[in-house]
């Protein structure tokens, strides 16, 4: 399933799974639900089987616990994989909003861990060095008064992208950070290139850049958060087009004269000749 994952982190392996709480509904909701239930075993199994030698321990993500006959197809073949896996595992799940640590599994080597709903206090989970007793778990490792840790901001300037020299780049930079020590200040800047460019607001995420000559550029999008800085770039490629011309309609009786105004476009500087003629049964009378 797609929004299953893995991962292996200092011997130990992570596996989320989508194991929602409740019952399914209807024929429909049924199959999905048990073809769910089935990939989700599938899916651990085959985490299991790639990182067994390789990892000392496993924790687990999956909403719902143990405990309800909804969710037998999962656990019962959960019970067999893990027993294979024969390493500390730690099955965290949340969907009864209360605090437990226990074994509930027939299989010794998994500890289950419910945490309390998103109003209290997040836990804190250590992976030991002792098969013994593997996980160390805090239900509440930051008590008020805790000073913050500032982590520094998370930034993406985009995707590189190509434009036109008569046109202009829309830029969509995101930042993300804790808030900690105060408000994320941003700006964009031009690290190398061709020309200069002309940013309409360079201390806004979401802004437009310009170009006055053809090449490439290097732009940059920093963020400060009073203590530490993060930046992230973008390649640009300025390119003349075909040049376009643009021309004026004009109305006049017969016989007098006309003056109109010709427009070029995407030029790269030098002589242009234009002819200009008028087509067959472009006059009317009056």
């Amino acid at each position: 399933r797609r929004e299953n994952f893995a991962f292996v982190s200092e011997g130990v392996l992570f596996v989320g799974i989508n194991l929602v709480g409740g019952e399914p509904e209807g024929d429909e909701g049924e199959e999905e639900w048990a073809a769910r239930l089935q990939e989700n075993v599938d899916w651990i199994g085959e985490k299991f089987t790639e990182h067994a030698s390789s990892v000392r321990a496993a924790v687990i993500f999956g909403h719902a616990g143990p405990g309800e006959s909804a969710h037998d197809l999962f656990f019962d073949g959960f019970g067999p994989l893990a027993a294979a896996f024969a390493k500390p595992i730690l099955y965290a799940t949340g969907d009864g909003h209360s605090w437990v640590v226990d074994k509930p599994f027939a299989q010794q080597n998994v500890t289950r861990l419910q945490v309390e709903r998103g109003t209290e206090p997040p836990a804190q989970i250590t992976v030991g060095l002792d098969p013994a007793a593997p996980f160390e778990i805090l239900r509440d490792p930051w008590p008020a008064g805790t000073p913050h840790d500032n982590h520094a901001p998370c930034v993406e300037a985009g995707p590189d992208v190509s434009v036109d020299l008569t046109g202009q780049v829309d830029l969509d930079g995101w930042v993300v950070d804790d808030g900690v020590p105060g408000p994320v200040a941003t700006s964009w800047s031009l690290l190398s290139g061709a020309g200069q460019a002309v940013f309409a607001d360079p201390q806004a995420l979401q802004t437009s850049v310009r170009f006055d000559r053809p090449g490439g550029y290097l732009l940059q999008l920093a963020a400060h958060d009073g203590e530490r800085l993060t930046t992230g770039t973008l390649a640009v490629d300025v390119y003349v087009g075909a040049p376009t011309l643009t021309l004026d309609d004009v109305v006049v009786d017969e016989g007098d004269g006309a003056r109109f105004t010709v427009r070029l476009f995407g030029g790269r500087g030098g002589a242009v000749s234009v002819d200009v003629a008028s087509a067959d049964g472009s006059a009317r009378a009056p």
